[in-house]
Order: C-alpha cells, then sequence, then structure tokens
C-alpha cells in the first residue's frame, strides 16, 4: 500500500505540470494584449485552444481524480498538513468543476473569447455595438451552456462561484441593496461637498515617458518588485502572473496623470497579492487568491485607500513636482487629493470616484444576472444598460462607446466577475479599519512614503495565506466580523466630511 507522502508527490507533480500549463496561457495572453501584431489572431486564438484542452486533460486525467480521492480519506487526510489539505481540498473542487465541462466545450470558449476579443477593440474604437454583437451572442450561448453543465440551481451562481467560490446571488442581492440604499443618498451629499472646491485644470500635457518613470519609483516604493515585474500599455489595464512573473499593463493620458497613476496603483496591488504568497507554496493552491473579490481588494485597496488618501497626497506631491514642475508649480497637495476625489457621476467605470463606481457595479451585476437566467436579448442591451445608468446615476450614455462597450470583460468571457469589484472594495475597508487598529499610526507612515509596515500587515494576513480559508472565513478571521459594507460607508463619509 502506498503510503500518504508518495500519493501526495505524485498529486503535487501533476499540480505542478496543470499550473505550469496553465501558466504558458496566461504568456500568451499577456502577449496578445500587449505586443502581439494585430493580424496574429487567429493564430493565437488556435494556440490558446489548444492549450485549454491541454489543460482540461490535465485537470480531469481520471489518475488526478483518483489521487485525490485516496487523499481525502482518513487515513491519508490524517497524515497531511494543514497546508497540503488545502491544496488537496482546492484541487478537488476544481478537479469536480472540470469533469463536468466537455472538453470541446472548453476548447470553444476559449476560441470564442479570444475572437471576441479583438473584434471588441475595434466596435469600442469605432463605437459599433452590431459589429461585436454576434460575437457576444456567442459568448452567453456558450456560459448558458457552460453553467448548465456544472448544475447549480442558479445558473448565474455557477458563473459566479467560479470567481467567488461559495458565494450565491442569494446572498449577495441583500448586500448590494443595502449598500445601494446608502450610496444613492451620498452621491449628492458628496457632490454638494465638493462643489466648496475649485476644479483643477491643468495647463500642459504630462509627458508619457515621465509619467512611466514615476510610475516605476512608485512601485517600488510601495514594494513591487520589479525585478520578477513589469509594466506595459494596454487597451485594459490588467494584471497577470506566471509563477512568479508578475505583468501589469496600464493607458495613458497625456492630459492627466493622476488616471495612469491611479491605474497603476490599482494593478499594483494586484501584483503585490501575486508576489506576496509563499514561495514553498509555488504553482499549488496555496500561492492562489482565496477568491477574485480578495484580489480586487488589493486592487482597491491601493488605489483607493492609499493612493486617494490626503497622507499619500500630502507625501507623493513634491515628488511629482520634480517630474512635471511647469505644470504642477502652483499646484498644492491639497488640491490634488480634492481633485482626484472629486465625485461626479460619469459614463465610464475605471473613471469613476469611490461614491459613484459601485453603482456601476450594481448595474452590471444586475444585467449579467439577466443575460444568464431570464434570456435577455442582446440587441436590447443598449437600452437596458443605458436606463440603468439614467435610473442610478442620473445621466444617459450618448453613445455605446461610453455605455455597454466600455468594459472587456463580458466580450472575453468573464461573465459573473463584476461582483468581485464591489466585493473588493468592501473586503479593502474593512482590511483598513482592523489594519488601523493594530497600526494606529498607518496614516502618518502614508504621509511619511513609508508603505512596508502596510505590506508586511497585508502580506501577514492576506497574501500569506492563499487559498487556506475561503473568502468569508478569511474576513472573519483577520477582522473578527463578517463581511458587510458599513465600513466602506464610514470610510466615505470620514473621508468626505473633511471636504470643508
Amino acid at each position: 500500500m502506498a503510503t500518504t507522502k508518495k500519493i501526495y508527490d505524485q498529486f503535487l507533480e501533476r499540480t505542478h505540470e496543470l499550473f505550469t500549463l496553465q501558466s504558458i496561457g496566461a504568456v500568451l495572453h499577456w502577449d496578445k494584449e500587449t505586443f502581439m501584431p494585430k493580424k496574429g489572431i487567429e493564430t493565437r486564438a488556435s494556440q490558446l485552444q489548444l492549450l485549454s484542452g491541454l489543460s482540461h486533460d490535465y485537470l480531469t486525467n481520471p489518475k488526478l481524480g483518483e489521487l485525490i480521492e485516496q487523499l481525502s480519506e482518513p487515513q491519508h487526510a490524517k497524515n497531511l498538513s494543514d497546508t497540503e489539505q488545502v491544496n488537496v481540498r482546492e484541487m478537488k473542487r476544481a478537479y469536480e468543476r472540470s469533469i463536468k465541462i466537455p472538453k470541446k466545450l472548453s476548447q470553444e470558449i476559449s476560441h470564442i473569447n479570444t475572437m471576441a476579443t479583438e473584434a471588441w477593440i475595434e466596435a469600442r474604437k469605432n463605437d459599433r455595438f452590431q459589429d461585436v454583437a454576434p460575437w457576444l451572442e456567442k459568448i452567453v450561448a456558450l456560459n448558458r451552456q457552460y453553467a448548465k453543465c456544472l448544475g447549480f440551481k442558479n445558473d448565474y451562481d455557477a458563473l459566479l462561484d467560479g470567481y467567488e467560490p461559495q458565494a450565491t446571488t442569494a446572498e449577495l442581492k441583500p448586500l448590494f441593496e443595502k449598500l445601494r440604499k446608502e450610496l444613492v443618498p451620498l452621491v449628492p451629499w458628496a457632490m454638494e461637498k465638493c462643489e466648496k472646491f475649485k476644479p483643477l485644470r491643468f495647463a500642459t500635457k504630462f509627458p508619457i515617458e515621465k509619467q512611466t518613470t514615476l510610475e516605476k519609483i512608485l512601485l517600488e516604493k510601495i514594494g513591487f518588485d520589479l525585478d520578477c515585474g513589469r509594466l506595459d500599455i494596454s487597451t485594459h489595464p490588467f494584471c497577470t502572473s506566471f509563477s512568479g512573473d508578475v505583468r501589469i499593463t496600464t493607458r495613458y493620458q497625456e492630459e492627466n496623470f493622476c488616471k495612469s497613476l491611479l491605474s497603476v496603483f490599482h494593478e499594483g496591488g494586484h501584483g503585490l497579492y501575486e508576489q506576496g504568497f509563499l514561495p514553498q507554496h509555488k504553482n499549488t493552491p496555496m500561492a492562489e487568491a482565496a477568491s477574485f473579490g480578495v484580489h480586487e481588494s488589493q486592487s482597491r485597496f491601493w488605489e483607493n485607500i492609499i493612493g486617494r488618501s490626503r497622507p499619500f497626497w500630502k507625501y507623493f506631491t513634491p515628488i511629482a513636482k520634480k517630474y512635471f514642475p511647469e505644470v504642477l508649480a502652483h499646484v498644492t497637495d491639497d488640491q490634488l487629493f480634492h481633485y482626484v476625489n472629486q465625485v461626479r457621476p460619469g459614463f465610464i467605470r475605471v473613471d469613476a470616484d469611490e461614491v459613484t463606481y459601485n453603482l456601476h457595479i450594481l448595474l452590471r451585476f444586475e444585467i449579467e444576472q439577466e443575460l444568464i437566467n431570464n434570456g435577455l436579448k442582446i440587441a436590447d442591451l443598449p437600452e437596458i444598460w443605458n436606463s440603468k445608468m439614467k435610473a442610478y446615476l442620473g445621466i444617459t450614455p450618448p453613445n455605446n462607446k461610453l455605455g455597454v462597450l466600455q468594459d472587456i470583460h463580458w466580450y472575453s468571457g468573464g461573465i459573473g466577475y463584476f461582483a468581485t469589484y464591489t466585493l473588493g472594495n468592501l473586503y479593502s475597508a474593512q482590511w483598513y479599519q482592523q489594519m488601523h487598529k493594530e497600526l494606529p499610526d498607518v496614516e502618518k507612515q502614508i504621509a511619511q512614503g513609508e508603505f512596508l509596515n502596510i505590506l508586511g500587515w497585508l502580506r501577514k494576513n492576506i497574501h500569506s495565506k492563499g487559498q487556506y480559508y475561503p473568502a468569508a472565513k478569511l474576513c472573519e478571521t483577520v477582522t473578527k466580523e463578517p463581511l458587510n459594507e458599513k465600513h466602506f460607508l464610514n470610510y466615505l463619509k470620514n473621508k468626505y466630511e473633511t471636504f470643508n
């Protein structure tokens, strides 16, 4: 009879091979969004389709299932360490989801998602929803089919579970509704606070080369290791990682250096999480995020809690002035702080302020459920989108580029993802209130440009945990209470109360 160690070693070998294969796909995805020539899309789609099939074969291999089953038996499970049990638990979850999905469907999804993303880029640029609508029809149909294979009572929950394990719409709807009820009246209140300050307008442009240099300095300052990471440009900013090699991207506007700076903060937060997994857990679930919501909490923490804070701009304004002396010569840190915190309902989610941002997400969350569960027609999407924008934010997009075409997610197959952004906002505020208890001088540290203790707290409490805890359990373990909306709302109210 094989020993537990021998069985686990065989299990680990297969797990490492699977993760390595998936990282190859991540490299190809990164290249597709950054440097791949436009006409390489069909070849790249075929490459990714093949890799998707190979990954599916690895993950659904009966031998892997047999090893997982053996290690789950009491006589072997008792011999495993806590982290080894986590690896078995999470691989069992992945295995049991994957064996329900036909390989052909997995490959078709990969191919369609790749082709549709390229079509979206052109459709968005030319404001032609009709050009990408047929691709979106296919994506939604494939996602419905995928969800049916998984056998959840609620088809949308099957997709949501792929991003936020154990979360359900039945749990999220009441949480999001409480948030919405508080946010709607908070918007005009915060806008009134902001009206007391004259809008900041920059007289000249910010050269992209200088923005990039400044952002790399900032990344290193907050602890991002550029020796195992890099910063590039893409249409839609993102972060990806392949076993210790972390890539982040941004997009630039010469008229406004703050937008890219906050984008780099956001993606850098993702990157810090990826760089924070313990090296001994490489290529296992213990070196993976607890959930996409927890991952988003790291990006939102650095972008908003830190990057939009008054102490940060007290520290960072003198540094920014060295790179842009003419345009920022007479600009104060107080002006920049108010500038990045202006509340104004807008069309674009990624440009939204903290008060209105989650209303953008709730709109998408509701539409996704209609698409998957209730058969919402793709042709009706622009009208539904615009009507919800009017209801939630009081504005109507003048075109689809500023409306239903703005995000890459649906056009790359990411249906079910959007809720994780709001979860990330809620988690980030809850992490911060606990951090404040344990690091009472945290704002002083930020104002002095000292971020290592902040990163150390995140490393200890979140990054190093990998998938040890499910997201909800991680939150309760770290903050001593379940995830809720009150800390985020208090954070917003406390910030804008200072706008006097």
